[in-house]
């Protein structure tokens, strides 16, 4: 059973394995059968002479028999140490050779949505600045609210231009950890070292016109300036929700999205057809939606899943927190969050300051909201006729000294 095994695990070895197996189990056979006639009993006077003048032969004829068992055995196990030996040295080899990146790297830009829509205002501009030979480096910062179609723009834009660039870099810029590993990952890929700065250095040699795309680089603690390769060739691709990477080059605000797109968009996702009774439907459920192609897109796959379009406008007004908190079990690419974790990841991350203000404003109507408003009430002085004390009102009043210099007057730079 043992060599059985060792057979069927030792591939180009196996037929030599075989062949010595077959040729030990024929000596064995006639080693045995020797055995047997010595042990025979034997009957009558004449057998029994006959059987003493033989024993010395049947005696040789075992000892030859078991010097070619141990010759086998010997080449037996010589076989087996080879090539135990060569598989050793194929694993070391396999071990210590460098990695050989797929044929497909990891870093290959994925498509844009299946049911992506419009854009064509940016998308034309991006194609307009990003000619061929410029002789500098270009930087492109597409910047708005998450879920404001960001990433897709710029995954679109890859695919109608992917031809015009030399390497495709993906880049998760959420965190400094994430950076790193996908520099590193590129350095790995080409061959070129192990580290962020090897990948740096590459890039930076490199004088042709490859493309790093930095997704979703939100966080204002991150220097992303330190990331890009000191040089004057290739091209970036920045998303961000952070307004200030708008200093590194050219830039477009991100939001909300053309009626006629939003209207295709919801009645694609949604998989209902574009007759007129259905455009009108939809175009008061993305108005309703501020024409956010997040939002639209969640509502769409709801409304796939209930197959009531007229009726989502009137659901959506009674459970809108529900609604936005909603993650459809099929979506068309790989965007983890919905409306409602979108913006509560970034409100997350505001200071108690900044979170308190936008609380105080979600009291007001969004377009009547002005710096003014807060200033007059920080210079409110309480007449005496008033019932109300400072005691009252002391956490807004907390809050509004935030904003006032050392002589009580409002200073906008706070």
């Amino acid at each position: 059973m043992i060599l059985h095994d060792q057979i069927l695990a030792h591939g180009n070895t196996a037929v030599k394995f075989k062949a010595m197996c077959e040729e030990l189990e024929s000596y064995l056979a006639a080693a045995i059968l020797a055995v047997q006639n010595l042990h025979n009993p034997s009957k009558g006077f004449r057998k029994r002479v006959k059987e003493f003048v033989g024993t010395s032969n049947i005696t040789d004829e075992i000892a030859g028999h078991q010097k070619q068992i141990q010759g086998v055995c010997f080449k037996l196990k010589l076989l087996a140490a080879v090539d135990t030996n060569s598989k050793v040295n194929e694993m070391h080899a396999i071990m210590t050779a460098p990695m050989t990146p797929p044929s497909q790297s990891i870093h290959d830009c994925p498509p844009p949505s299946r049911i992506f829509q419009g854009r064509q205002t940016i998308l034309a501009k991006m194609h307009k600045f990003f000619t061929p030979d410029s002789g500098k480096q270009l930087i492109y910062v597409l910047r708005g609210l998450g879920g404001a179609g960001k990433t897709q723009i710029a995954l679109k834009f890859i695919q109608e231009s992917s031809a015009n660039f030399s390497d495709l870099f993906l880049l998760d810029a959420s965190t400094l950890d994430t950076i790193n590993t996908g520099l590193k990952n590129i350095a790995m890929s080409k061959s070129v070292g192990d580290s962020a700065q090897d990948a740096l250095t590459w890039l930076q040699s490199k004088h042709r016109q490859w493309l790093l795309f930095f997704d979703n680089a939100d966080d204002p603690g991150i220097n992303l300036n330190k990331f890009f390769p000191l040089c004057d060739h290739g091209n970036i691709i920045i998303t961000s929700r952070n307004p200030e990477l708008k200093v590194y080059g050219e830039h477009y605000p991100v939001s909300d999205m053309e009626e006629a797109d939003a209207i295709a968009l919801l009645l694609q996702s949604a998989t209902k057809g574009s007759s007129e009774e259905n455009v009108q439907i939809a175009a008061k459920t993305v108005k309703e939606l501020d024409f956010l192609p997040l939002g639209i897109a969640q509502a769409g796959a709801f409304i796939s899943k209930s197959e009531d379009l007229n009726g989502y406008l009137t659901l959506y007004r009674k459970n809108q927190a529900k609604l936005l908190k909603e993650k459809p079990e099929q979506s068309h690419d790989q965007y983890a969050w919905t409306v409602y974790t979108t913006w509560q990841i970034s409100f997350d991350k505001l200071s108690h300051l900044a979170a308190t203000l936008l609380q105080l404003c979600s009291f007001l109507h969004y377009t009547g909201i002005s710096e003014d408003m807060f200033s007059h009430a920080s210079q409110y002085s309480f007449p005496v006729w008033l019932p109300a004390t400072k005691e009252e009102l002391q956490e807004p009043l907390e809050f509004l000294s935030h904003f006032l210099g050392p002589a009580g007057e409002w200073n906008s730079l706070f």
